[in-house]
């Protein structure tokens, strides 16, 4: 059975796109200087197959499990730098995702927040998002953007 559907760190379901594994590999290859598109394409092809060994039918995985497996994968066919490369960049997106999580004062970031990378995000916190009286931010940058919407409508 093909994986159909994957969930988002935000719980969205949306539908499950194998190119994207295959281009996080390819970039990760890039990033230490090995370009191969094929590699990426097979290598993308065997993390799919051990989705579908790993995760039972109706089953939906998260981001973080298909993210393992494929450390999974390249491990397994000894692709030790590009695993790395690979784990690298997970480790900085999830610092990034943490510091917007302590800026915003939220315990998790949506789709309008990933947006924004964090110097943005600590400007609108700094100066245009709702505070209550402890100066603790009380509206998100989604919820500021529809405020201001409707304001500029009126």
């Amino acid at each position: 059975m093909q994986i159909k559907s994957i969930q988002k760190r935000d719980g969205r379901v949306v539908k499950f796109e194998l190119q994207k594994i295959t281009n996080a590999i390819y970039q990760a290859g890039a990033d230490i200087g090995r370009l191969d598109e094929k590699l990426a394409e097979n290598l993308a092809k065997k993390v799919s197959a051990l989705i579908t060994k790993k995760i039972k039918p109706k089953i939906i995985p998260t981001i973080e499990i298909v993210q393992d497996l494929v450390e999974e994968t390249l491990s397994e066919n000894h692709q030790e730098e590009i695993t790395e490369a690979y784990s690298s960049y997970r480790r900085h997106r999830a610092e990034i995702r943490k510091q917007k999580e302590r800026v915003l004062n939220k315990k998790e970031i949506d789709e309008i927040d990933k947006k924004f990378d964090i110097n943005a995000v600590k400007v609108l916190a700094a100066r245009y998002l709702r505070k209550n009286e402890k100066g603790e931010i009380t509206e998100s940058i989604k919820e500021a953007f529809e405020r201001v919407a409707i304001q500029t409508v009126l």
